[in-house]
């Protein structure tokens, strides 16, 4: 099932964020290293703002509006909803202001227009994306992924190409793609156009389950953003768009990666939960979690193998030593961090321990600044870098052994060990030495690169995984409703 729910999300996964790959790398040649910072920065504060905002509603939706049998209860909630995203439009706004005086730059009224605009379209897109995977809207959850952000990619360099070269170009294009997006989901998903007001108890309700993760959603952002925060306030923005490349492309990376699993896992393991009770809910999150260390791994180690290759074909010269310098140990800390969002705090919310999220992802925010501060202060930024690395590993462990002392969460040391002989066949094939001979510099080596490594793995994966080869195989043909082949 979980395969088979992973493929029907496939596209959503791969298009949408391979678009905000796609421009992460092409704003390294129009924009500046202050201009990339800047824009990098107030994308980041908005990441924060639907944590603060919107995050507990949505998470309470996740959880819980699959519970609502009747009309009713359907109206009451949409009313309720439609309510909530109006109020958090307000905290939003404060937020985005927020952000832009941390950059200490002129405020210009059209840039403090498209920043708030921008915050309240993508973070409502991102809420009712959310409500499409929860109700199973495959077709519905693919569009908010995908047409939104390349739609906004496409107008943004329009802006950017024709207008100016500038952050407040490349917001606006991705506000107007956002809001039309917004439109279409809303369609999409057949919502009504209920008039706000506020169910008490259905508030209080989703207060009391989703209000607990809002700090933990901050401290998190605060982990994997502590770099960008560190360096602002001591080398200044120019700095932060210096390693925003390298950092931003390692976790994004690592964020697709973990989305090809995570946008069906998640419901399935609810789903378990409610009709096999915690224990198969936390069977579930074992099962996915095996699935997302299966693709995590390989991605981390094409990654750190293939760097020079990747940007000296995609970033632009001026971002090219400092990525370089970072990008490995970037794509490590967002593939560790990635592991123990969407499995060890996993099983935390499905046993609704939301003060253990807190705990743990406040640990690692405190290390992350810690270990950022001291690694800028005695080596400069790849230090920097490496101290936030070293925290999301130290985390991750302290992280898995909670979920399983307290709360039963095994995970099969077996098959991660196997990943991990796979994942070095791999890397070996990718050594320089065994490509000394061939000729390179261009993206058709590279593209062979990729292509010899991802055969590599699978095939190693294969034979050492048979039985689920077996059923990776016969969930493939269900998809494509093709019968078995007579013996």
């Amino acid at each position: 099932m979980l395969i088979r729910q992973t493929l029907r999300y496939l596209p959503a996964q791969i298009i949408g964020p391979l678009s905000l790959f796609i421009a992460a790398v092409v704003w390294t040649h129009w924009l500046s290293p202050r201009d990339y910072g800047i824009f990098t920065f107030i994308v980041a504060g908005q990441d924060f703002a639907f944590l603060v905002a919107l995050s507990w509603w949505s998470q309470y939706m996740m959880r819980h509006l699959g519970e609502l049998k009747d009309e009713a209860a359907r109206q009451a909630y949409q009313a309720t909803e439609n309510a909530v995203l109006l109020l958090s439009a307000l905290i939003q706004g404060i937020i985005a202001l927020l952000a832009l005086h941390l950059l200490h730059l002129p405020l210009s009224p059209a840039l403090v227009i498209i920043a708030i605009a921008y915050y309240l379209t993508r973070n409502i897109t991102h809420h009712l994306t959310d409500r499409a995977r929860n109700i199973g809207s495959a077709k519905a959850y693919t569009f908010g992924q995908s047409v939104a952000p390349v739609a906004g990619f496409l107008m943004a360099l329009a802006l950017v190409a024709g207008v100016a070269a500038t952050p407040l170009a490349a917001l606006t294009g991705f506000t107007l793609a956002q809001a039309l997006g917004i439109i279409g989901l809303w369609w999409m998903l057949d919502l009504p156009l209920a008039r706000p007001a506020l169910d008490r108890n259905l508030l209080l309700k989703a207060a009391l389950y989703g209000l607990p993760l809002v700090p933990a959603g901050a401290l998190g952002w605060l982990g994997i953003n502590a770099i960008r925060l560190v360096v602002e306030h001591a080398r200044g923005t120019a700095a932060v768009g210096l390693i925003a490349v390298g950092w931003g492309l390692g976790q994004r990376v690592a964020s697709i990666v973990a989305m090809l699993v995570t946008a069906a896992a998640y419901p399935l393991a609810v789903s378990r939960l409610q009709q096999g009770g915690r224990r198969d809910g936390l069977e579930q999150t074992a099962r996915n979690g095996l699935l997302l260390i299966g693709l995590v791994f390989p991605a981390m180690a094409g990654i750190i193998m293939l760097d020079h290759e990747l940007v000296a074909l995609l970033i632009a010269p001026p971002y090219q030593p400092m990525t370089l310098a970072i990008l490995p140990m970037a794509a490590l800390a967002g593939g560790i961090t990635n592991i123990r969002i969407h499995v060890a705090n996993q099983a935390y919310l499905l046993c609704q321990r939301t003060d253990v999220v807190v705990m743990v992802n406040a640990l690692e925010a405190a290390l992350a600044l810690l270990f950022c501060a001291i690694g800028l202060s005695w080596g400069g930024l790849q230090a920097a870098v490496a101290g936030c690395a070293l925290s999301a590993f130290v985390t991750l462990a302290i992280g898995f052994a909670i979920s399983q002392e307290r709360f039963g969460l095994f995970m099969d040391w077996s098959a991660i060990g196997r990943f991990g002989l796979a994942t070095a066949f791999m890397a070996l094939l990718l050594t320089p030495a065994l490509w000394a001979s061939v000729p390179g510099g261009n993206a058709l080596h590279l593209m062979g690169k990729i292509l010899v490594g991802m055969l590599a793995y699978g095939l190693a994966s294969a034979a050492l995984f048979p039985a689920e080869r077996r059923l990776a195989a016969g969930e493939i043909r269900a998809l494509l409703h093709l019968k078995p082949q007579p013996r």
